[in-house]
């Protein structure tokens, strides 16, 4: 028997603004990362669209989520268990990726 578990709340201080860029997954939508204070934002796919910031994350820890070959399984495995707040997503959303020009 599963239990409920409530989401969790979101956080009421200013959000440090983090570039996010998009990303190939199933749940996760975007991500950034801000070195100086070693914060990974995550924006999912599912849900209200909230940016999730986790704290003290390495840079390594960042570059091997971005270039995971399953971005959800490392999520799950490295991050998820991670410390975070959850804000309201008021940032316009990143501008899809033309891989056509990019292939280029």
């Amino acid at each position: 028997m599963s239990t409920y578990q409530a989401p969790a709340p979101y956080n009421d201080d200013p959000r440090r603004p983090i570039a996010l860029q998009p990303v190939e997954s199933s749940q996760a939508k975007a991500i950034g990362y801000d070195e100086s204070t070693s914060t990974l934002a995550v924006q999912f796919k599912h849900g209200a669209g909230a940016i999730y910031h986790y704290l003290d994350v390495s840079k390594e820890t960042f570059d091997a989520f971005l270039s995971a070959k399953s971005a959800g399984k490392f999520f799950g495995e490295n991050i998820k268990q991670l410390p975070f707040k959850k804000f309201v997503n008021d940032q316009p959303p990143a501008p899809p990726v033309d891989e056509e020009a990019e292939a280029a």
